[in-house]
């Protein structure tokens, strides 16, 4: 949201209850403001293109299911000085958060699942040059322990110890809302 603002870009904070086309405009139903108190009322924007950010949600990771595990850098702890962290993933939030890590004095350890790592160049040049362990090719059997105390089984036999275990192994757009307005109405309007 910062970025956007900071480019110039109009912004109504909103909740959308329905979006379509009528002709060049938007027309949109809002059943709540960013505050979330109830305003019912039709809002019209023209504009070629409307972006909706509707959020996302943590996909759900079997091994760790019934554990509260930390999900991306936002929640790490400040200080990490000394401490062993294992993140769990191979895209841009488990390379961004591992770096974050690392920043903040942990000794760091990434599995990934496939065989190569996924995110933007500069990001992967990072990694590759700093005392990050990337381990490829390793999933996930079993998560065991809670926060600070954790052991990590690999479908290898292999046992880790972390104090602190990140799991960024994707999330879910917030395909709720664009299925609510009938999102795909809209673009066929287009």
């Amino acid at each position: 949201a910062r970025q956007i603002e900071e480019a110039g870009v109009p912004t109504e904070g909103v909740h959308v209850a329905a979006l379509r086309r009528e002709g060049p405009l938007f027309l949109a139903s809002v059943d709540a403001d960013a505050d979330d108190r109830p305003r019912n009322r039709e809002v019209r924007w023209a504009a070629r293109a409307v972006c909706l950010a509707v959020g996302t949600r943590p996909r759900p990771w079997p091994p760790c299911a019934s554990r509260a595990v930390v999900r991306d850098a936002r929640v790490l702890p400040e200080h990490l000085d000394g401490r062993r962290v294992v993140v769990v993933g191979g895209g841009e939030a488990a390379l961004d958060t591992a770096l974050t890590a690392l920043d903040r004095g942990a000794a760091v350890a990434v599995l990934v699942r496939g065989d190569a790592l996924r995110g933007a160049r500069p990001l992967l040049a990072e990694v590759s040059t700093s005392p990050i362990e990337v381990r490829h090719g390793t999933s996930v059997a079993e998560v065991s322990g809670s926060g600070g105390e954790w052991t990590v089984r690999t479908e290898g036999g292999e046992m880790l110890t972390a104090d602190v275990l990140v799991a960024c192994v994707g999330k879910f757009g917030g395909s709720a809302l664009a299925a609510k307005i009938e999102l795909q109405k809209v673009v066929d309007s287009w």
